[in-house]
């Protein structure tokens, strides 16, 4: 029997991958599993044995080999994604004889083929869900890996969106059933997921047929802690065990990652328990001194309060504090109304966002210790939250939300211009021509927008002539490897010559700088900048 041609919405999560498709008007999660046992996810893991009796597994089996000798049990392979050979090592050691990238295709071939023999499904479009980090500092390599291991298995349309994009479209769709109306203001979405921690904040309002419109107005990422790929729930669980467990990983890595995923385990299995003790420790530590979590290692080391609280404080709680102290910066630009539910709300998505440590950090950094507080409000479920990210990607799908990308900052060029005061004569001081401005489409800077003064160039080797504001009043001068303004202007333009500067940038928040001759506009120039966002010092945690 033929499959069936289906649209469907992907959370190709480091950790678990959830795959959801429409049933009427409400996204529901494809059931994976035996009868006896089924689940909402696959584990994102590979198991590959080669030699005389070769075999592939993926998903739970795959995860069920972990510690087996002589099987390659692949994890975290789409954090490792177009990352230099040495990373990779350095992550899965010396041993493993499979790229991530080949990883990613048999993991995809797999998922790909489950759908279509038990389900009877072929997916026609895709929309598959990836970091707001690699959107924020443009890692184009990554994303087209992904969108290559799907079209690979003949998915004639995908399409990639960022992961609180299509958790911000399923909270609105839930939002709408449980109030019975529709949301409209100011949308903060904090994914703390497996690999990355990822901030975004969308202005929400109604567009045609009652579909919610989502203008993204900021984004921030973070993909690295202390110079690790993973920068959340991955790189935390094994700080713990390296901390309970010193020098484990370098004697046996294989008796280390079996002790990452026993951690993994209880820590869910016993997340009540974490929770209220880790509350307890918070308001008084002594209270919970000696206090017990669970053990791990056949009862060999018991996990305390303290064990957790201290390597949170350590690698993850600063990034989400320099994040989200960043965005505040710009959120204030956009006017939102921050004290106030109706206006602004914050959703917490992504399996490390139900670690009550996590909660508490975000709930602290916008000034808030209530349970009550109804910019917090519960919408979604604990299991909604899990399903949030593929339940969105499927609406997203069949093209039940609008999302509308905008310019990060303003963009404009530096100058000397005659400054005066009108008394006495004008002086020449650097000066600001804007010429991008921060919050409009993408959609209308596509083509060229031209500053609408021209400048004449006075020497070559200085540096670009260009700025980057994303906050009022702060901007900062752009500086891409000591690039100079030679680099950007077109054959025969130099000392002398007057120029006109425009700026685009496309879909993927790559920014051009296109220069002409002002006198003979058909000699142009046109230099790719790159995500600038991804460039500038003190905006982005990395």
């Amino acid at each position: 029997m033929k499959p069936e041609n289906m649209n469907f919405g992907i959370d190709f999560g480091t950790t678990n991958t959830a795959v959801s498709r429409m049933d009427g008007n409400e996204p529901v999660p494809l059931k994976f599993g035996n009868a006896q046992q089924q689940y909402d996810y696959v584990p994102s893991v590979m198991a590959i044995r080669g030699g005389a009796r070769p075999r592939e597994d993926y998903g739970l089996a795959a995860k069920a080999r972990i510690g087996e000798p002589q099987v390659e049990v692949y994890q975290n392979f789409k954090m490792l994604l177009g990352e230099p050979p040495e990373c990779v090592v350095t992550h899965w050691g010396a041993s493993m004889s499979k790229t991530p990238e080949a990883v990613t295709r048999g993991f995809v071939a797999a998922l790909i083929r489950q759908v279509r023999e038990e389900h009877g499904i072929q997916p026609s479009r895709v929309v598959v869900t990836v970091p707001e980090v690699w959107l924020v500092q443009n890692l184009q390599t990554k994303r087209e890996h992904v969108i290559q291991a799907f079209k690979s298995q003949g998915v004639p349309r995908v399409e990639v969106r960022s992961e609180p994009i299509a958790a911000a479209t399923y909270y609105l769709h839930r939002f709408r059933q449980r109030k019975g109306k529709p949301f409209q203001g100011h949308l903060l979405v904090c994914d703390c997921g497996g690999g990355t921690m990822d901030f975004c904040l969308v202005g929400v309002e109604s567009a045609d047929g009652n579909r919610p419109r989502m203008t993204v107005l900021e984004r921030a990422g973070n993909g690295k802690v202390n110079g690790h790929i993973g920068s959340a729930g991955v790189a935390y669980d094994q700080a713990v065990v390296e901390r309970l467990f010193p020098e484990l990983r370098n004697r046996d890595q294989t008796k280390f990652f079996r002790r990452v995923r026993e951690f993994e385990q209880n820590k869910i299995t016993h997340t009540g328990e974490v929770s209220d003790l880790l509350s307890i420790y918070r308001e008084s530590p002594e209270s919970a001194d000696g206090e017990s979590l669970f053990a791990l290692a056949d009862g060999e080391v018991a996990v305390e309060p303290k064990h957790l609280a201290t390597v949170f404080d350590e690698i993850i709680a600063p990034d989400i504090r320099k994040a989200i102290q960043g965005l505040l910066a710009r959120i204030r630009t956009h006017g939102v109304a921050l004290d106030r539910p109706e206006r602004f709300r914050v959703l917490m998505v992504g399996g490390f966002s139900s670690f009550y440590l996590v909660q508490e950090a975000i709930k602290s950094a916008f000034g808030s210790k209530l349970s009550t507080d109804q910019r917090f409000e519960d919408i979604l479920s604990l299991i909604d939250r899990a399903l949030a990210i593929s339940k969105g990607a499927a609406l997203l799908a069949n093209d039940l939300a609008e999302v509308i990308d905008t310019c990060p900052a303003d963009l404009g060029v530096w100058a000397m211009d005659a400054v005066g005061t009108g008394q006495g004569p004008a002086t020449l001081a650097p000066t600001r021509f804007p010429v991008l401005e921060k919050a409009v489409r993408i959609a209308e800077y596509r083509q060229p927008n031209w500053c609408n003064k021209s400048f004449v160039v006075q020497n070559t080797v200085d540096g670009l002539p260009i700025y980057v504001e994303p906050i009022p009043d702060k901007p900062l001068s752009l500086e891409l490897n000591g690039e100079t303004l030679q680099s950007i202007l077109p054959p025969g333009v130099g000392p002398g010559s007057k120029i006109e500067i425009g700026f685009s940038v496309d879909a993927d928040l790559v920014f051009s700088v296109h220069v002409r001759d002002a006198t003979d506009r058909g000699r142009a120039k046109t230099t790719t900048l790159g995500n600038l966002m991804a460039s500038l010092p003190g905006l982005l945690v990395d």
